[in-house]
């Protein structure tokens, strides 16, 4: 309980607000997921304690945060932004349809402005080749008890993240009007990413207790792998000045003269050793036991990369 006070009393006093704000409903979620756990494993005396400990950490809270809560009290009413802020520049930066590339190709912040109709900054957050594949495998193949709810949030996140793209975001905020204070609906990607955080470690856990075959997550290597082949073709071969720049040596221009499709066509070049070592896998089982450690580190190192 102590060793929150200092951290929990940083999240409200300091930083961007957006991020402390995630940071201390993910903590609530985690507490309330305790409770519940407690209650339906009938486990009276843990349910006390925890709820005691959750009860002082409140006092002791209040009280460290108060001098931060009087000054919002008393400076409340001569702030705009209290007062909730017009529809179209609370939906700035909203995450565009384009935007949502950035899942599956680490390289769309390249991209201009105009293409990605939003800041570079607002984009789907990449977490690697082998952790999306795994939680796409989630919500395809995993029975978990949570994955309807998991699906319902991430839909929802998604759906306020895009903003002004969507009537969603409008409507929800007339039922919800404290979403009228905040800006950049972009930054709800990130409840959809720590979503998928949680998805591919239930995919993954499930893998490793042999409750789903491996080539479960291969398939969705492949599907990935096949998608960024379509949207190749579909954008054109457009060769831009990339390979010019690079020949001359001049790295970081070359990287910001990526065409969206040389930037699809380097992407997919990380997902191959995937599909290699994944295919090697399946296909000498007997490598798992001898050489399975080594590769599954190959895979998450260059799926982060």
């Amino acid at each position: 309980v102590f060793a929150l006070v200092p951290i929990l009393v940083l999240q409200v006093t300091t930083g961007n607000q957006t991020f402390n704000i995630i940071n201390f409903q993910l903590f609530l979620g985690i507490a309330l997921v305790h409770l519940y756990h407690d209650y339906k494993a009938g486990y009276s005396e843990g349910l006390k304690i925890s709820l005691k400990q959750i009860f002082v950490l409140g006092i002791i809270l209040a009280l460290a945060v108060s001098p931060t809560l009087i000054s919002y009290m008393q400076t409340k009413d001569s702030v705009d932004r209290y007062q909730g802020l017009a529809y179209e520049k609370m939906t700035g930066n909203s995450l565009s349809w384009e935007s949502l590339f950035g899942w599956i190709n680490p390289f769309i912040t390249t991209q201009s402005n105009q293409f990605l109709k939003t800041d570079p900054s607002m984009t789907g957050i990449f977490i690697g080749f082998f952790l999306l594949s795994a939680s796409i495998g989630f919500f395809i193949f995993s029975t978990h008890r949570y994955k309807t709810v998991f699906l319902a949030l991430l839909l929802l996140s998604i759906l306020l993240a895009l903003g002004k793209n969507t009537s969603f975001h409008y409507y929800f905020i007339k039922i919800n009007p404290l979403l009228g204070l905040f800006r950049f609906p972009a930054y709800f990607m990130f409840y959809a990413t720590i979503i998928l955080l949680f998805a591919s470690g239930f995919f993954l856990k499930d893998i490793f207790e042999q409750r789903i075959k491996f080539n479960r997550l291969v398939y969705v290597f492949s599907g990935i792998a096949m998608l960024h082949l379509v949207l190749i073709i579909a954008y054109g071969a457009d060769k831009g000045s990339f390979v010019y720049h690079l020949r001359n040596g001049e790295f970081f221009t070359a990287f910001h003269t990526l065409t969206f499709s040389q930037t699809l066509f380097l992407s997919t070049l990380f997902i191959l050793p995937l599909l290699l070592s994944s295919f090697l896998l399946l296909a000498k089982k007997e490598w798992v036991n001898k050489f399975g450690t080594i590769i599954l580190l190959e895979i998450v190192v260059i799926s982060s990369l």
